[in-house]
């Protein structure tokens, strides 16, 4: 709101920065009036961390201006982007951001943009925090307890300051002031009694994530998908970057506190982070002081180890010269001496020096063995030392890992469980063997009934969908060691109750029930859905399930009982198709309010909206609403993506549309449905020739896939090229038959594409076909009263017009 100039204070004749108020902000505005409490607030604040300011004033335009320091530097933004520091560097910055945050939060005061923009670093690595015209002044601080020592003196009183703003001026409730990428999700939604010190703790956390990761805490391509990930609190990509950040635990763990999505788990206050980053600089000192202490300790070691050497072989040198002397010494004394006692002197005198020489050797062999004992012993040590740090950090990701399955994000969890498996490879974990084991086996399971439940969101025929997805949950069963006709039933509920994802497992069971056939429904589901969940009201929600009564089904669901149900079993019920969506909606939005990241809650919202028979405005909007939540709270997943794209879609919003389709093949690109969507939506665009490569794309993935021939032959049709359209429609009813599903569009299509080439009676077959398979299908009964028209006309079929237009 403000642009800054370099001046010369004429006084003191010195070079200051002049702050002024943009020219359209100017006069009694809200900006004018946060310009002037930045400026006082600024100026209360005086440590060396906040530039001071030297004066406030007023121009001739009415503008208002302050002078403050001059700082002749870089910002940290600038530093990271063009320059980055080490990290021992950037640390140091960022405990001096603390400290200054600190300062301000003793004082009762928050800043709300804290970001590295926002940071100078100057020319002699002083560090400033600049820009406090998003701060706020507290209200009062709660009442301390003394806490001075008896009879020592009091505590210094802390000064308070006390904001010049008109009270009708604050904040309303709703605003957004700050910067999303570095946001905390209370003061994204505008929540501003909820925003106080530990909001500004959230923006110092994602500074950290920025210093350790190369980016904030939130990503994306627009500004408007930034702040939906800041509303929802989507930290999960940040903590899968600081997880793979080849940075000490620590850090990790401090910056995850800070970016907690619930306030109360973050630190108290900057003073709280400052403190934590000093003691792990500190530490970190300290364990360099100590290695360069044992470095020198172990050259010292080998220096002397080396002097002993020489010193012993030195010494055996100069007792083999004295051994010399001696030896010529006694071969003359055996020349003066004959005879027997002269020999036996000799002899007696060699067996002396053996002995001598025996006696240094073996010491010098002890020394050397001591030595290698102690190496030995060190060498013990340190391994048992690794292993300890290896299982903390060890238990330390399980923990994550465990608390990702829980919250039902595969993707979530398998950062942390990878980095589980590279510690594995330096051994002393075996302790740790069963947790992540169990760990490893749920993670397993959670991927294959995400694939389970990608099989039934696909665009085809619920019962084709149904069957797939039923086959594919039970055989994510059996390898996860349930297989319901030969697990004993206190194994298999042991086996789920100790999982860390027994609510997704009870969920997939209850689905299973839901949607399978009376084939697919072994009697032991029932039992162990029975044993594991108790619940009088969802065992006889499923008995009715069973037994495929809907009487009984529906007044369980229009029980208050069915609005007190878990999230899970919710989930469920909304999935019930069979019963009316006005129903299912009112059993899932107070659900949805107590679990509003509940990705299948979300997804059934979705289902349930995509299901309406006849297209409204308002339904639409619901539909893409909710699809905007699913692709928040799962911005990898490529069904909601999906979602996201055909709600785009109905609403016209075509070219948003294609974006959704590819980002949906870009996070799988061998899913034939989303190449099978982007088509469609290509032909949206008149970009036929682009459409007919997704398409072939699509069927080339699956040649089986009935509703990627369909979308071929709409292309083809387009394209001009109706005998090739109508060899890909019937294929599409011929892959239908085959799976006992049929469709009205592939023959309303075929029907539409006939009538170009003039076969009027086959494409009136096509049209009663459409109308037979779905009666309520619009389109294909208009194209019936069309071709019926032209048959009792007495011009002939082949000579008529085109009978355009033709209803899609």
């Amino acid at each position: 709101m403000g642009e800054v100039w370099v001046a010369r204070d004429r006084v003191l004749n010195r070079e200051v920065a002049l702050k002024l108020l943009r020219d359209d902000l100017g006069g009694r505005t809200p900006s004018a009036s946060r310009f002037v409490e930045e400026a006082r607030i600024t100026g209360k604040l005086q440590h060396p961390g906040i530039p001071p300011v030297h004066d406030l004033g007023t121009l001739r335009d009415g503008r208002p201006f302050m002078a403050m320091k001059l700082i002749k530097g870089r910002t940290l933004a600038d530093l990271l982007t063009h320059a980055r520091p080490g990290l021992p560097d950037l640390l140091h910055t960022f405990e001096d951001v603390c400290q200054a945050v600190a300062y301000a939060h003793d004082r009762r005061v928050i800043h709300r943009d804290l970001k590295p923009g926002n940071v100078m670093v100057g020319a002699f690595n002083e560090v400033q925090v600049m820009d406090w015209g998003l701060a706020k002044v507290l209200g009062e601080a709660p009442p301390q307890p003394d806490s001075h020592p008896p009879g020592g003196p009091p505590a210094a009183p802390v000064s308070v300051i006390e904001s010049d703003r008109d009270p009708s001026s604050h904040t309303r409730a709703g605003s957004l002031l700050g910067t999303p990428a570095y946001m905390p999700p209370e003061q994204a939604k505008g929540d501003i009694d909820r925003t106080d010190a530990r909001s500004d703790v959230f923006a110092l956390g994602a500074m950290l994530c920025e210093l350790l990761t190369g980016r904030p805490p939130y990503w994306a391509e627009t500004g408007a998908e930034v702040l939906a990930l800041a509303i929802t609190a989507q930290l999960g990509p940040a903590f899968e970057r600081l997880d793979a950040a080849a940075v000490d635990p620590e850090l990790v763990a401090l910056a995850k506190r800070c970016l907690q999505a619930n306030p109360d788990a973050r630190p108290a206050d900057a003073k709280q982070v400052a403190a934590a980053v000093a003691a792990y600089r500190a530490g970190v000192e300290g364990r360099l002081r100590l290695a360069e202490r044992e470095r020198a300790a172990a050259e010292a070691r080998a220096a002397e180890e080396v002097n002993t050497r020489r010193e012993a072989e030195a010494r055996l040198e100069e007792q083999r010269k004295r051994r010399r002397v001696q030896q010529a010494l006694a071969a003359a004394a055996m020349v003066m001496l004959a005879g027997v006692a002269g020999g036996a002197w000799w002899a007696d005198r060699q067996a002396t020096e053996r002995e001598l020489v025996r006696r240094e050797t073996q010491a010098e062999v002890d020394r050397l063995e001591a030595r290698r004992e102690a190496e030995s012993r060190q060498k013990q040590v340190e391994d048992e030392s690794r292993a300890a740090r290896t299982a903390q950090a060890v238990e330390f990701l399980l923990a994550e890992v465990n608390a990702a399955l829980a919250a039902d994000d595969a993707d979530k969890a398998a950062v942390p469980f990878g980095l589980i498996e590279k510690r594995l490879a330096d051994g002393g974990v075996e302790s740790l063997a069963v947790p992540v084991t169990r760990a490893r086996a749920d993670l397993a399971m959670l991927r294959a009934l995400d694939q389970a439940d990608d099989q039934m969101w696909a665009a085809e025929d619920f019962k084709v969908r149904s069957r797939r997805s039923t086959a594919a949950r039970a055989a994510a069963f059996r390898g996860y060691g349930i297989d319901l006709e030969r697990t004993p039933l206190d194994a298999a509920t042991r086996i789920i109750n100790e999982s860390a994802i027994r609510d997704r497992l009870l969920l997939a069971l209850d689905l299973w029930l839901l949607n399978g056939t009376d084939s697919e429904r072994p009697p032991e589901l029932r039992r162990l859905l029975q044993s594991v969940d108790p619940d009088p009201y969802r065992n006889r929600f499923r008995a009715a399930v069973a037994r495929s009564d809907l009487t009984w089904t529906t007044y369980l669901m229009e029980s208050e009982e069915a609005l007190r149900q878990p999230a899970r079993f919710a989930a469920v019920i909304g999935q019930a198709y069979h019963f009316d969506a006005r129903a299912r909606e009112r059993i899932l939005r107070p659900s949805l309010e107590a679990n509003p990241n509940n990705s299948a809650l979300i997804f059934t919202m979705i289902m349930i909206y995509e299901g309406q028979r006849q297209f409204r405005l308002d339904t639409a909007t619901q539909q893409l609403r909710w699809a905007q939540a699913a692709v928040s709270v799962r911005p990898m997943s490529k069904h909601a993506w999906r979602c996201l794209g055909r709600a785009q879609w109905d609403v016209g919003k075509v070219d948003e549309a294609t974006r959704c389709f590819r980002k949906a093949v870009r996070l799988d690109p061998q899913d034939y449905n989303s190449w099978t969507q982007l088509s469609g939506v290509l032909l949206r665009k008149h970009d036929p020739d682009a459409a007919l490569e997704t398409a072939d794309r699509a069927v080339e993935l699956n040649p089986d896939y009935s509703h990627g021939h369909t979308s071929r032959g709409s292309v083809l049709d387009r394209m001009g090229r109706y005998r090739d359209a109508i060899d890909a429609y019937t294929r599409a009813i011929e892959l239908e038959a085959r799976d006992r599903s049929e469709y009205s569009r592939p023959y309303n299509e075929r029907g539409q594409t006939r009538m170009r080439l003039g076969d009027l009676e086959g494409a009136i077959s096509d049209f009663k076909d459409a109308r037979r398979i779905n009666p309520d299908d619009s389109a294909s009964g208009t194209n019936l009263a069309n071709a019926l028209r032209l048959r009792r006309s007495p011009v002939e079929p082949e000579l008529a017009p085109p009978p355009r237009p033709l209803t899609p």
